[in-house]
């Protein structure tokens, strides 16, 4: 988790006109951070002790990151590579259930 939040931000959606071969490093980095994040989410990094704030820093973090990922993905013509944003969107969807699975308001 501490390593997540210390990741630079990644540029924004004004910085994306691109062609599929400049996107391609920027999607696999935001695709490994998504998958990395879940992964912590879904208990490989995370501690009985970590509390709701980290929990809901983390939640953030993969719904930000799948956008992001949609976002490159728009670009494409890869179906394959488009299908990252379906995936990337679930994630973030489990990622809101577990947080409010374990932090009800």
């Amino acid at each position: 988790l501490r390593s997540l939040r210390r990741r630079k931000q990644l540029p924004t959606d004004d910085d994306l006109d691109f062609s599929d071969e400049e996107v391609a490093p920027e999607l696999d980095d935001a695709w490994e951070e998504l998958q990395q994040a879940d992964l912590a989410l879904a208990g490989g990094d995370m501690l009985e002790s970590d509390g709701c704030e980290e929990f809901a820093t983390l939640r953030d973090r993969i719904c930000a990151l799948a956008e992001r990922v949609c976002a490159l993905a728009a670009a494409s013509e890869d179906e394959e590579t488009r299908a990252r944003c379906d995936d990337g969107r679930d994630r973030c969807r489990r990622a809101r259930e577990r947080v409010a699975a374990r932090c009800p308001d």
